[in-house]
């Protein structure tokens, strides 16, 4: 009978055993995340399956960054909001979430996450300011995004080569190229031979009107990296872009006074001869509308055929954007468009709206199907879209929409193909870029406007409709001088 007994004791220790080795087992598998996606995955899914228990947020959490190492964003926070919903007061969860979130293009919920974080975890962490600097400069708030740069590198007082880097962009975005020189001065002490960071300050130099410098630049970070295929397109377009024009109509020219910095008003019998002309997108029904800078920089008159003059209110030559106010006579008829409520995808379907070429092409509104090719600019430009839809010169300033014709972006301009011939060797299709909605919403908030967001859900419209409301929403615009 003792060693029956015995022997189910030992029988029982053993199954004990085995089963507890099991669950470590899986539990390890579990936790290797982005390191090994696919283990990870099925681990933490057999975990998930015995129940409730203890480890399923973790479980949750850890599956949700193998997914993310797989490309499947979506997936991955979802788990990873399930994770947060069972044991919501990790700030790990929150911080994985909105970096998530920022791939994703979301950079709201990405900015609110990483705030979570930050409260949750009162000992004040670099890397969060600097991820949540990250999402505030894809949302167009440059002056937060400095501002947590500015927190991550007093946090973190080790020279950090991507710290430098990333505050010299944001720099550069908000037209402080000074300083945005000194961070890439820096950045270049730490990796002299880190071709990127030549990139990002010729491209500052080509912001700033110094083109023989930025090709200095550019010609530098080729010899530095010769067989990066990814570099090498970069600076096939950035060099190309040196001399693209940008996409408005411009007439023969006229030897006139040098342009006043204000535009002032035209009076009916004022005959000026037109030097430009672009496209202007209604933004307040108080006769406000939004075009870009070089549309209108050089002009001593503005006008919007058919309604009358207009005003400049404000202007940021470094995002390229504008805003002129007409007199809005008792019969005008203006909608401002919505702004989509949405993150630009991939691919997604977008229409362009404007007024090229009108002397050739007639006084209509002219509107050109295509998709999003990309959703950076050039050099990884974060203040651009790429886009397909056909625009000519006069395009400029126009309005780029989805399919339920809520403002994806403002369109610039396109690659100018002689010079992509002559620098590049190639002959661009369809390379059009358009400045991102939350650089627009941003400057526009800087002069007081709101756009009214597109309900979600709103369903698509046809191209039809899209036009036919584009009438009221999208106008040309004639420089004078």
């Amino acid at each position: 009978m003792a060693s029956w007994k015995i022997v189910c004791f030992f029988s029982i220790v053993t199954f004990w055993s085995t089963a507890t080795a099991a669950r470590d087992t899986t539990w390890k598998d579990c936790e290797l995340g982005r390191q090994d996606p696919d283990r990870s995955i099925s681990a933490c899914s057999r975990l998930l399956a015995r129940g409730p228990t203890r480890v399923h947020a973790a479980a949750f959490h850890n599956r949700g960054l193998a997914f993310a190492a797989k490309g499947n964003l979506d997936q991955a926070i979802s788990d990873v909001s399930a994770g947060i919903r069972l044991d919501p007061n990790r700030a790990y969860r929150w911080q994985e979430r909105g970096e998530l979130h920022t791939q994703q293009g979301k950079y709201q919920q990405g900015v609110a996450d990483i705030t979570e974080a930050i409260r949750l975890d009162t000992t004040p962490r670099a890397f969060r300011f600097h991820n949540r600097a990250q999402a505030f400069r894809g949302l167009g708030d440059l002056s937060h995004a400095i501002a947590d740069f500015d927190e991550a590198i007093r946090l973190d007082p080790v020279a950090r080569l991507f710290r430098f880097y990333e505050r010299g962009n944001a720099l550069r975005d908000w037209g402080q190229f000074d300083r945005a020189l000194s961070d890439y001065e820096i950045a270049l002490k730490l990796e002299p031979t880190n071709a990127w960071t030549l990139v990002e300050r010729g491209r500052t130099y080509a912001k700033m009107g110094q083109p023989q410098a930025a090709k200095s630049d550019f010609e530098a970070a080729r010899t530095l990296a010769p067989s990066n295929d990814d570099l090498k397109r970069t600076l096939e377009v950035e060099i190309a872009a040196l001399t693209n024009a940008p996409a408005t109509v411009v007439s023969p020219p006229v030897a006139t006074a040098p342009p006043q910095k204000r535009a002032a008003i035209t009076t009916p019998n004022d005959q000026r001869a037109e030097i430009s002309s672009g496209s202007a997108i209604v933004v307040s029904r108080q006769g406000h509308l939004l075009t870009n800078h070089h549309v209108i920089s050089e002009c001593e008159r503005i006008n919007v055929p058919g309604v009358g003059s207009a005003t400049l209110i404000g202007q940021d030559s470094g995002n390229d954007l504008a805003l002129i106010q007409i007199k809005t006579p008792p019969d005008f008829e203006a909608e401002p468009l919505k702004l989509t409520s949405k993150s630009v995808r991939l691919g997604e379907d977008m229409v362009a709206l404007g007024y090229p070429l009108r002397a050739l092409l007639g006084e209509g509104i002219n509107v050109t199907t295509g998709t999003v090719s990309a959703l950076s600019g050039v050099g990884n430009d974060s203040t651009k879209l790429q886009f397909t839809a056909a625009i000519q010169p006069g395009n400029s300033g126009g309005a780029l929409v989805d399919r339920a014709g809520a403002l994806v972006g403002v369109v610039r301009s396109r690659l100018n193909d002689i010079t992509a011939i002559k620098v590049g060797g190639f002959v661009p299709q369809g390379i059009n870029f358009a400045i991102r909605k939350e650089i627009v919403t941003a400057f526009l908030a800087a002069q007081w406007i709101t756009l009214e967001p597109m309900e979600d859900g709103t369903a698509g419209k046809t191209v039809a409709d899209i036009a036919q409301q584009a009438r009221k929403s999208v106008f040309p615009v004639n420089c004078l001088k």
